[in-house]
């Protein structure tokens, strides 16, 4: 356990949690698992197959636009089962849950499985705290993610420094890639080096060393039935799904955490969102990301309906912030899309819904 002053973004999430959980105890209801998890995986995962194959007799020309308006979609609905997989929030079998996460995002160069399931925990446990663990590791393991898509206000709001922000993210998104496949690289290697000497093997180790192993496989049968474009088409469709050359995506996340300039300019706020019933159903509901922090043991299915118990928690969270107002004022520099509610029980009103109202 970290220090509650280090942590100041899981204090805030804990003291509204408490405080939901006091006023709104029909939450609890909310708890438990679903097996829509595992229908839209495998759903995705067929439908990209069969894209692979599309794409593989289709001149290289149609690779960009179907990785970007189609194949992202399908990328994205194997990125987000691994996380409700690694939340054991589909399935009761620890073991079939450890098959999904492996097999449910088999098509996707990312090894979504061993960071769900063996390093996202911590960013719940330690949401925001900068220390470092006895591995010289983040132990929230998402700061060096948004520590990318984080972009100093450089002159004033204008078409000229939108571009140069547009470019600027673009270039970031592209080292998170090398930075994420670096770093599966070293895992890789301290893998087989703890195998060879006979040494216990850290699991995240281990757990990348069998993702990146079955990886290999399904791409080198893709690369020999299909050859180099299914291969280029998938590595792009994973980009974009990261919010690459401006995907919708990238709303998802910008919003999550550590934009506090951007998601509240008065006053502390340690995670956003994003609505839209459509955008949320394309990444199963982690829009409702602030809901996911607050309560983590209620499926993406039931998230929705904690905003609507508790309405008066979630004014930080408007119904106006949609992908395309979030990426406006993102590359914009504007507070179009991030502005703070006016409403009298807005935060800072005396409703619960921030560190300050909670003390």
């Amino acid at each position: 356990m970290l220090p509650r002053e280090s942590t100041p973004e899981l204090r805030w999430h804990n003291d509204r949690r408490n405080a939901m959980l006091r006023t709104h105890p029909e939450i609890k209801r909310l708890y438990g698992k679903t097996s829509w998890t595992l229908v839209v995986n495998l759903t995705a995962l067929s439908l990209q197959g069969v894209m692979v194959w599309i794409v593989a007799a289709l001149p290289g020309a149609w690779v960009l636009p179907l990785a970007f308006f189609v194949g992202a979609i399908f990328q994205g609905l194997q990125a987000a089962p691994p996380h409700e997989y690694g939340h054991r929030l589909a399935v009761r079998s620890r073991a079939f849950n450890f098959v999904l996460l492996r097999l449910g995002s088999l098509l996707s160069l990312v090894r979504w499985a061993s960071f769900f399931d063996n390093v996202h925990t911590g960013h719940h446990g330690a949401q925001g705290s900068h220390a470092k663990n006895e591995f010289g590791e983040s132990v929230d393991c998402d700061i060096p993610l948004f520590s990318y898509l984080n972009l100093p206000a450089e002159g004033p709001p204008g078409p000229v420094n939108a571009v140069r922000r547009y470019l600027r993210s673009n270039a970031r998104i592209v080292g998170l890639f090398v930075m994420l496949y670096t770093r599966y690289a070293v895992w890789d290697y301290r893998a087989l080096r703890s195998l060879v000497r006979g040494e216990t093997m850290r699991v995240v180790y281990r757990d990348s060393l069998i993702d990146g192993a079955l990886k290999l496989a399904a791409f080198s049968l893709v690369f020999l039935f299909f050859g180099a474009k299914p291969i280029a088409y998938l590595l792009l469709c994973d980009m974009f799904a990261m919010g690459f050359l401006g995907h919708p995506y990238l709303a998802f996340w910008v919003t999550q955490h550590h934009t506090n300039e951007l998601l509240s300019p008065k006053e502390f706020v340690a995670t956003g969102g994003v609505a839209g019933r459509l955008y949320n159903l394309l990444i199963l509901n982690q829009g409702h990301h602030c809901e996911h922090h607050d309560f983590p043991q209620i499926p993406w299915t039931r998230l929705p309906r904690v905003a609507r118990l508790a309405p008066e928690f979630y004014p930080h969270v408007p119904a106006s912030r949609t992908w395309y107002n979030v990426l406006a004022s993102y590359y914009g520099q504007t507070d179009r899309a991030f502005h703070y509610s006016t409403h009298p029980e807005s935060p800072g009103n005396g409703v619960p819904g921030t560190l300050g109202a909670l003390a």
